[in-house]
């Protein structure tokens, strides 16, 4: 069983709930992880727009926001851009 096939089951989500897959950190890099995300959702579903590292990032921020019941976390962009140089 795939890691992603582990991750739906876990989240009660399929296939085709999953409207945007964003790649994170290294991983998605290496061109048989793209292979095998693409084969699972679907080219049309995976979005490269954002930094990787930024992305996780802000997700993270975004996710503790929510855990200490914080409204709209801001990460200022230049913050970003100094911590992945």
């Amino acid at each position: 069983m795939h890691s992603i096939d582990v991750l739906l089951l876990r989240t009660k989500l399929s296939q085709e709930q999953t409207y945007k897959t964003i790649p994170l950190g290294g991983l998605p890099r290496i061109p048989r992880i793209q292979q095998l995300v693409a084969d699972c959702f679907g080219e049309d579903k995976i979005t490269y727009s954002m930094h990787r590292d930024q992305a996780a990032m802000k997700g993270t921020a975004r996710y503790v926001s929510l855990l200490a019941e914080v409204q709209d976390v801001q990460v200022p962009e230049h913050a970003l851009k100094k911590s992945v140089q």
